[in-house]
């Protein structure tokens, strides 16, 4: 979930600029339905597609390069780099399958920030100085931009702890999310109640992070002594 995070905001944010800057109106509509196509696909079913087309023989032999999930080949004289390895490989797929379709959300948000910001009036100095867009949004635009996003943060933590219970139980992952799915069945509450307490203190300490992240990006946010 941590390196999920780290690149549905990175991503996000990315391509959020690349749409700002594509002056061509197709291809900036093209990428933005193919964004839109990920998003409406449901998690499991494109976990299910990714695992038939990539992680097993049934398409073609020359497209299974992921592990078969549950069958983990890991002999007992293999270093730690490779067992590294192919546990690494085996979560390339759940990574995908939960960073696409967080991706057009976070990329439009971040495409009107960076609209809005540039039609204020330090980005008309910054214009009529000469500088290029590019070069506006970087020197000018880029942190204000990023407000939203830190907003964001504490949002996604347990978004993204619900969202991998499909995940694991699809990829067969022994995770936090499987765990929640198994106890809920097997009625094992105290597990239950515990997991909902760390997420609900995990949501707290994204909450934390991110006002504290805006506090030091946005110098409009003062705190006032009493």
């Amino acid at each position: 979930s941590f390196i999920s995070l780290v690149l549905i905001f990175v991503l996000g944010y990315f391509i959020g600029e690349k749409l700002f800057l594509i002056k061509n109106q197709f291809l900036s509509k093209s990428m933005d339905a193919v964004l839109f196509f990920f998003d409406s696909l449901p998690v499991f079913f494109l976990g299910m597609l990714l695992i038939y087309v990539f992680a097993s023989s049934t398409v073609s032999s020359s497209f299974h390069i992921f592990p078969t999930p549950g069958f983990i080949d890991i002999q007992s004289g293999d270093s730690f780099l490779k067992t590294l390895s192919i546990y690494f490989s085996s979560l390339i797929l759940p990574v995908i399958c939960i960073v696409l379709p967080s991706l057009a959300y976070l990329s439009r948000l971040v495409t009107r920030k960076i609209r809005e910001e540039y039609k204020k009036p330090y980005s008309f100095l910054s214009w009529a100085e000469g500088k290029s867009d590019k070069m506006i949004l970087r020197s000018e635009i880029r942190k204000n931009s990023l407000l939203p996003l830190v907003a964001l943060l504490g949002m996604e933590i347990p978004a993204l702890i619900s969202g991998t219970v499909l995940i694991e139980i699809v990829f067969n992952i022994p995770g936090m999310g499987r765990l929640t799915y198994q106890s809920i069945v097997l009625q094992d509450w105290p597990v239950v109640f515990s997991i909902l307490l760390l997420t609900a203190l995990l949501t707290i300490l994204g909450k934390l992070i991110s006002d504290v992240l805006i506090f030091i990006f946005d110098h409009r946010v003062k705190i006032e002594p009493r």
